[in-house]
């Protein structure tokens, strides 16, 4: 993987259906799947529980990968977290953790690890 752009996604456990994400590769060294896309409002986000735990909108467009994907990814191996803000000049801030994991739907999805800034 060196373009960005959608990618079929295979949870590491077999039995797991693949999803298709969105994988950033020209921001700080690439790899990274993006689990939320906003731009310009066309998507709308206020939505219900069962939407956030699905996810929704297309993936090259605005979306939402869904709490349980993330939950499922994040369990599976480590993960690190990067979060970009973008102003409206287009001027951009990130946050970087060493680690991110997702607990399950029977815990409320909470963030259950969030590591050190890096």
């Amino acid at each position: 993987m060196n373009v960005s752009g959608k990618y079929l996604i295979q949870p590491m456990e077999s039995e797991r259906k693949p999803f298709l994400a969105y994988c950033e590769q020209g921001m700080l060294g690439g790899g990274w799947l993006v689990i939320q896309y906003r731009f310009d409002g066309s998507v709308d986000f206020l939505r219900n529980w069962n939407d956030y735990r699905n996810g929704f909108g297309e993936v090259e467009k605005e979306y939402w990968l869904g709490l349980e994907r993330i939950h499922q990814l994040t369990t599976a191996q480590p993960y690190e977290l990067i979060i970009e803000l973008k102003d409206n000049t287009q001027k951009k801030i990130y946050a970087r953790y060493d680690a991110f994991e997702v607990a399950g739907e029977d815990d409320g999805y909470r963030l259950k690890t969030l590591g050190a800034v890096a």
